[in-house]
């Protein structure tokens, strides 16, 4: 048991100290300053590298728990007009929050919902525009480059155009693989959900690096996707 402090006169008490409120902007910076999330996964079609929203919370737990410190996401639907079109937006915030400070700090990124397609499971199109938002509102948050790396840049009206050629790649492909899901769901009598899941579990996304819990392809990823669901349809038929 420790003793009380004595000081001044005799038989008076020093006050104890209380420990100062912390701030949460300085324990931020801290955290912003220290996290290394390098760009570890490698997109071979498009010829960038990039990293996941699951590589960044890796790359958070650490200092975190360090830190005394953490995060929290929140998703929010929102409808937005977009030149006279009104479309559906998934609007994620992420907020961060530090042991002993009184304040918490946040930042939001958006994501738009696809379509809605015959046969798709509305779940699994939102979780694919949450997991996009969320990993855009975590690079803002903590100050982590979201773009492509330095070394796949360049200043070339050709390679200006052939980024933007393969962006729409990106795009059809991941048209072309919503609608096969859909199909192959519909042929089956499952939800996408159990359909991707099934996708995920195969020995040929499983060779590519693919989670079970996954929700995003790269394009790698998906173009084998889209073969494996071409195959498993014409088996089907």
């Amino acid at each position: 048991m420790k003793m009380p402090v004595m000081g001044g006169k005799a038989g008076e008490m020093e006050p104890t100290k209380e420990a100062e409120p912390r701030s949460v902007y300085a324990v931020l910076a801290e955290v912003q300053h220290r996290v290394t999330c390098k760009k570890g996964r490698v997109n071979k079609f498009g010829g960038y590298s990039y990293r996941s929203l699951e590589d960044i919370n890796a790359a958070l737990k650490p200092l975190c728990q360090e830190l005394r410190c953490g995060y929290y996401f929140n998703d929010e639907i929102v409808p937005m007009s977009v030149e006279g079109e009104s479309r559906w937006y998934l609007k994620a915030t992420a907020t961060f929050w530090a042991e002993g400070a009184s304040q918490t700090v946040s930042t939001s990124a958006f994501a738009r919902e696809q379509d809605a397609k015959k046969g798709m499971d509305d779940a699994q199109v939102t979780g694919l525009a949450s997991s996009y938002a969320r990993k855009y509102a975590a690079c803002a948050l903590f100050a982590i480059d979201s773009g492509e790396e330095v070394d796949a840049m360049d200043n070339g009206q050709k390679q200006r155009k052939q980024r933007h050629v393969t962006s729409e790649a990106k795009h059809d492909q991941a048209e072309e693989l919503l609608t096969l899901v859909g199909q192959f769901a519909d042929m089956k009598g499952k939800t996408a959900n159990e359909v991707m899941r099934a996708l995920n579990k195969s020995n040929t996304m499983n060779g590519l690096g693919v989670a079970a819990d996954a929700v995003e392809y790269d394009v790698e990823q998906t173009s084998a996707a889209i073969e494996l669901l071409k195959s498993w349809i014409k088996k089907s038929k």
